[in-house]
């Protein structure tokens, strides 16, 4: 994912952005990918069943604005 990002947006990236993988690795090959308004249970639940392994979600995965994850 981080080669899908760099290879793409190269130095226009933002530096202070809320897109980042919030839960995996990026050296995970991704198989599918859902997107969606907010990754609720049903859309993960979704998402496995069909053999999707990355969730573009708009909302931020543990609601807490920008996905900060010092509090894990």
């Amino acid at each position: 994912m981080e080669t899908a990002i760099s290879h793409n947006c190269d130095d226009l990236r933002l530096q202070n952005t809320g897109d980042k993988l919030i839960c995996g690795d990026y050296n995970t090959e991704v198989k599918g990918i859902v997107t969606t308004f907010m990754a609720t249970v049903d859309v993960i639940k979704q998402a496995i069943e069909i053999g999707a392994n990355l969730i573009i979600t708009h909302e931020p995965t543990f609601y807490t604005g920008n996905d900060e994850l010092d509090w894990l």
